[in-house]
């Protein structure tokens, strides 16, 4: 490896002399004569070589410490996890360069194999060298950890590292300290579900567990770390700074699922969890040893034992005590440690510490007489009332530290020299005063300056420290990169913005801020948080600048500007866009603001969305943001023109409320831009388009639907009804547009509304929670949020409530009223419209019927009663609805037939289930039930598979074993599960 590629440490002389490689990463292996820096490929984030299945990508990373800084690593794309790094202990600049040649071995190419194994290959294909011989902190599938290979962590805030290695028959895990101290070895792990008598020489993670072989490779020992038992999933164990182990699932999304398991499983059998010198107890709860504290306040030892090899001794200037450490202590390295000396005396085992300067601490076992010294003391183990067995003392220098004999004389000793002293400093300030007083304007701006710098230290600080930062170039290099700042394409109100070029070719749009105040919190939050956004349709953000005034914004380049210069014509002559061209930048902005404000980590609204802040790629792809000004945009784009032109008459000059009027008058397309020639006037995305622009523009804003649901309608996806006239909306709730329709299929009328709430009152319904058959229903409750049936305590209410993800669609539902949420619905799966009828027939039937005639269309939802007597619907104070008989008895409730929620008193049995609503991302539901004894948890795929069962819980806090499981109910706060004779079984704690 070291005669095939060489990483130069030494910054390149001339920067970028000419492209290399274009910036495009190589696929499975590069060859001999390859060299290229972090800058190369910076259009790829530093990868320059990707295996076959683009899953690990090998090239310049960045360091968690600092964005300027870069290692040579092996990353999981997806989830952006280092497998492996070349030089984590030494990192590289962005103009450091990597360079391949074949001066040894016989070298031919390196190439990164699907398994995340780099390898470097001869010219005969035999394996010359691979990273899977040489981990760092990681391990994956497939990669074999043998006898002589070493895992070791990053260090920690303490600077010690820890390592993993198989030695002796056996893998332990260390602490690095002057002598290395063990503290967990699998060989004395219970997790292990496998055991035979062997030698352990070599393990590998395959499937859900941890394999360990002899030098046969036979199975000896098994350690399971997750009950995912998919064969063909990918993990890695990761030694942590913290000397934890830990289990994560790469998968196949963009984050790794982590396991439970952890190795050590005990929170304090770690060397440091709570600091040197400190106890660790319980669930690490961390208290400086008693010992200790007594006669150090700050919890440490006060002794140097680097200056042990000097000829002075290093004590000579302080008192040196071994401090009994307290009762219950233990420690984490006894079980795997040698004594220094076996049946000795306490007194000997102390003399021993006290006489070798290495020694801070001492551990003796009274029942054998065993000695054991440390050179290094890490966190102390509560043993709890039992004991450890062990007597323990801490070598401390107690030097001033517990008060002395001879304080007083000493102090009395130094008076005339603090009384000197005192005297002078007030001399000394007095003058400082004067002079400060005569130079005060000078002082004041010093002042103003020194606090700018400290701005600017902090900025700097912020900016070194976040993680997941884009790219941070030098001034000079963004200097040469826009030819000394001389193609400037425009300016805003932090600055102006210039035209560059990368060595890779890559085109820039330069961003340098020139102002104080608010222009540096505008460089913050970009590059803060624009900076992790990336999306097709919004402009990304490349890089920036921080270096001493200098504040400059790198963002990708758009050739064809703003959108403004092109719907908005000045001259006969200009270019004008196509209506495909307009409607496909109207879909872009909106997904692009839909991200922004739904999709993102960090939900952004962009509050100045104008066409001169939609840029153009050179497809016409739009790249942008809030759902008033998308509206008024939407506005601009369809019709060519600003939204206010004074040149235009009166009744056109304000186009939005023109566009409302024309909408009125049933004339739409006399606002699409007239110049444009071959527009197809029954193209339904024109009418989709208008229709969804004066949607976002309503005076009220809650009737403004989301930009997803924008999207949607564009897509044609969602229909988009008419929207409401702009003269009546400043009085409406959200809920409001939703018109009252007639049998007759009619429009809103507020007579009508208020002849049906009257006959409401006066007896359409017997008691305000109960519905009298026949009866038929619209969505028409305007001034209730469609609720037309409430229990007598009004905590609950039925009717027809708008959707998620739509304000156009409606499901029949019971709703908490005072927090809004869904209980039950008879028809998620199947939303209707606001002109669709909920019927109770004479025959007892409950039928809700689509869209077509007044809502005399198809059934989207039955509850067959015929035959059965039903003579009302009565919704009761517990959240349960009813269909009654004449003589009072239940014939259906939703009680027993639940969809995804259950409530306090509410049953649910063997044979019932409860049904999530589909994953957003997989399309993927859940179940619940009950069956054969216990209650589970189901993926619902095309087998469905069992994630989780209530025995298997250890959370239940009651456990009886005589029965089996029926039937279970929220009772208080617990979860109650009963056999069939309503016997007590399992009770499990819901309480927090």
């Amino acid at each position: 490896m070291r005669g095939f590629f060489i990483v130069f440490l030494t910054t390149c002389l001339t920067l970028f002399p000419h492209p290399l490689h274009g910036g495009v990463p190589y696929t499975g292996s590069i060859s001999p004569g390859f060299e290229g820096t972090q800058m190369n490929y910076i259009n790829n984030n530093g990868i320059f070589l990707e295996s076959n299945s683009s899953a690990f990508g090998f090239g310049f990373v960045t360091t968690p410490a600092s964005v300027t800084l870069f290692t040579l690593s092996i990353v999981h794309k997806p989830t952006s996890i280092l497998i492996w790094s070349a030089n984590r202990a030494s990192p590289v600049s962005n103009s450091d360069k990597l360079q391949l040649d074949n001066a040894n071995k016989n070298a031919s190419r390196m190439e990164l194999r699907d398994s995340g194994n780099l390898v470097v290959v001869s010219g005969d294909g035999a394996s010359i060298w691979e990273s899977f011989d040489h981990p760092t902190d990681t391990l994956i599938t497939n990669q074999a950890f043998k006898e002589g290979m070493k895992l070791t962590s990053n260090p920690s805030s303490s600077n010690m590292s820890y390592s993993l290695e198989i030695k002796s028959g056996d893998m332990v895990l260390s602490v690095d300290s002057s002598t290395p101290q063990t503290y967990w070895s699998m060989g004395n792990d219970r997790g292990r579900i496998i055991e035979k008598d062997g030698v352990v020489t070599s393990s590998s993670l395959l499937g859900n567990s941890w394999r360990f072989f002899d030098e046969k490779q036979s199975l000896l020992w098994q350690f399971v770390y997750s009950d995912n038992k998919d064969d063909n999933a990918t993990w890695i164990a990761v030694l942590g700074n913290n000397g934890v182990i830990s289990f994560s699932n790469l998968g196949s999304g963009v984050s790794a699922a982590d396991s439970s398991t952890k190795i050590p499983s005990d929170q304090c059998a770690t060397p440091e969890p709570c600091g040197s010198y400190f106890t660790c107890s319980g669930s690490k709860v961390c208290g400086c040893v008693s010992g200790l504290s007594r006669v150090r306040s700050d919890c440490k030892s006060g002794i140097d034992t680097s200056l042990c090899n000097n000829k002075k001794d290093n004590n000579a200037s302080s008192r040196v005590e071994l401090v009994n450490a307290g009762d219950g202590v233990d420690y984490f390295a006894l079980g795997f440690a040698s004594p220094f000396s076996k049946k000795a005396s306490l007194d000997s085992c102390k003399e021993f510490c006290s006489s070798n300067c290495s020694c801070l601490g001492l551990f003796f076992r009274n029942s054998s007489g065993d000695c054991f010294l440390f050179d290094w003391i890490g966190s102390f183990k509560s043993s709890g009332s039992g004991g450890s067995g062990f007597v323990s003392y801490i070598k401390v220098a107690t030097n001033g530290l517990g008060g002395g004999d001879n304080g007083e004389e000493e102090d009395g000793k130094h008076f005339p020299y603090i009384v000197i002293i005192v005297l002078a400093t007030v001399f000394i300030i007095g003058c400082l005063i004067f002079v400060a007083f005569r130079i005060h304007r000078r002082t004041r701006t010093k002042t103003i300056l020194d606090g700018d710098e400290e701005h600017s230290s902090e900025e700097d600080n912020f900016l070194e420290n976040l993680s997941g930062m884009p790219i941070r170039f030098t001034y000079k290099d963004l200097q040469s990169a826009t030819n000394n700042f001389s193609i400037k394409l425009g300016q805003g109100g932090f600055g102006s913005v210039y035209e560059g070029t990368l060595p890779d070719g890559s085109r820039l749009a330069v961003k340098k801020l020139e102002g104080i105040g608010q222009g540096k919190k505008e460089f913050r939050a970009e590059v803060s948080i624009i900076g992790s956004i990336h999306h097709l349709h919004l402009v990304r953000l490349r890089g920036f600048c921080a270096e001493g005034a200098h504040r400059l914004l790198v963002y990708e380049f758009l050739a064809k500007g703003s959108l403004e210069k092109w719907i908005f014509r000045r001259r006969d002559g200009d270019i004008l866009l196509d209506w495909d061209t307009r409607f496909n930048i109207a879909v872009g902005t909106a997904k692009g603001l839909a991200y922004l404000h739904e999709d993102c980590d960090a939900r952004i609204i962009h509050c100045d969305i104008k066409p001169e802040n939609i840029l153009l790629d050179d497809n016409f792809n739009a790249k942008k943001s809030d759902v008033y000004s998308y509206g008024m945009v939407l506005l601009e784009l369809i019709g060519g023109r600003k939204n206010y032109d004074p040149s235009e008459s009166s009744e056109k000059c304000h186009f939005p409320s023109y566009a409302f009027k024309m909408m009125e008058e049933g004339k739409l397309l006399e606002i699409v831009d007239g110049k444009m020639k071959n527009v197809d006037v029954d193209d339904e995305r024109v009418q989709r388009a208008m229709k969804t622009a004066l949607w976002c523009i309503q005076e009220d804003m809650h009737l403004r639907p989301s930009m997803s649901k924008v999207v949607q309608m564009l897509e044609g996806v969602f229909h988009v009804v008419q929207p409401p006239s702009s003269s009546t909306l400043g009085s409406r709730l959200y809920s409001g547009f939703c018109k009252s329709i007639s049998e007759e299929g009619g429009g809103f009328s507020p007579h009508k509304q208020a002849k049906e709430e009257k006959t409401r009152k006066a007896g359409s319904y017997e008691n305000e929670n109960v519905l009298q058959c026949p009866l038929s229903i619209y969505v028409n409750y305007i001034n209730n949020k469609g609720i037309f049936l409430e229990s007598f305590n009004k905590d609950f209410g039925f009717g027809f409530i708008t959707t998620p993800d739509g304000v156009t669609l409606f499901t029949l539902s019971i709703v908490h009223r005072s927090s809004s949420r869904l209980i039950w619905s008879a028809n998620r799966a199947s939303p209707v419209s606001n002109s669709d009828k909920l019927q109770f027939q004479d025959n007892g039937n409950v039928v809700l019927r689509g869209e077509g005639g007044g809502g005399g269309g198809p059934e989207v939802w039955r509850l067959d009663n015929s035959g059965k007597n039903a003579s009302r619907i009565e919704l009761r104070d517990s959240g349960n609805l009813v269909v009654v008989s004449g003589d009072g008895a239940s014939i259906w409730e939703i009680f027993e037939h639940p969809t995804d929620t259950l409530i306090t008193n509410q049953v649910l049995k063997e044979g019932m289930e409860l049904t999530s609503n589909a994953s957003s991302t997989s399309n993927m539901t859940y179940s619940l039930e009950i069956k054969s004894g216990d209650m589970f948890l189901s993926v619902n795929s095309l087998t469905p598979q069992v994630y989780w069962s209530m025995r298997s819980d250890r959370g239940r806090i009651i456990d009886k074993y005589g029965g089996v499981v029926t039937s279970s109910s929220l009772l208080g706060n617990s979860w109650m599960f009963f056999d069939d004779k309503q016997s007590f079984s399992w009770e499990w704690c819901v309480c927090g």
